[in-house]
């Protein structure tokens, strides 16, 4: 797979929350075994709303997660269900 087809993902929550810290392992299972990228992205809980509403805004998200897992290219993945499901059909 070529650089430019390598798949990026960005896993984004508040510090501290249980289903960020699943997501951010399932990323970095994903890192590991594929060709991959995965940024975590960690704020205060205090911030986190204003930067979910920020990204959501700026992708046009419609729906908002916590913890928010989408593409570098603003595909949204969703929570971690929908992380989780989307890991398993890689």
């Amino acid at each position: 797979m070529l650089a430019k087809d390598m798949a990026s993902y960005v896993i984004a929550g508040p510090a501290g929350d249980e289903q960020l810290a699943e997501c951010e392992y399932l990323g970095r299972q994903l890192d590991l075994s594929s060709d991959a990228s995965v940024s975590v992205v960690v704020k205060h809980p205090q911030e986190w709303l204003g930067f979910l509403g920020g990204v959501c805004a700026s992708f046009g998200f419609k729906r908002k997660f916590t913890p928010l897992v989408f593409t570098a290219d603003g595909a949204l993945i969703g929570g971690l269900d929908e992380f989780r499901t989307h890991v398993c059909t890689i």
